[in-house]
């Protein structure tokens, strides 16, 4: 059995924009405007850095916007019906202590949220 090699990319506090494995662009606007699936806005005084874009793992979970308690990634996707391909193909950002933030284009984590109260916002959207 070969060993997967696991790729993180590492997205540190000043990073404006990558374009690897994903096109990220970052920014810190003054408020939190329309959210969707490509924009989210997060508090940055909650955040770790270096933030980690990279594929879910076993066990790894997300406590939805809307939502109480939290859900495994596993049976997020599963509740879609995702196929293992769309599964394999999704990245998630991670905070530096492995908290999900974000499965990228897809729903954000409620512990992270940018609120009307948010004094330092930082805009994350995929291009």
């Amino acid at each position: 059995q070969k060993e997967e090699q696991v790729q993180e990319f590492f997205i540190d506090e000043n990073t404006l924009e990558i374009q690897n494995p994903i096109h990220l662009k970052m920014s810190e606007p003054s408020e939190v405007s329309t959210r969707n699936k490509q924009t989210i806005y997060l508090d940055k005084d909650l955040l770790k850095f270096p933030l980690v874009l990279k594929k879910w793992s076993k066990g790894d979970y997300i406590c939805l916007i809307g939502m109480k308690g939290s859900k495994k990634i596993s049976k997020y996707f599963k509740d879609l019906k995702y196929s293992l391909l769309e599964k394999e193909n999704i990245w998630l950002l991670y905070n530096a202590n492995n908290d999900v933030i974000w499965i990228v284009s897809n729903r954000q984590d409620r512990r992270f949220a940018a609120t009307n109260s948010t004094k330092n916002i930082l805009k994350i959207s995929t291009i």
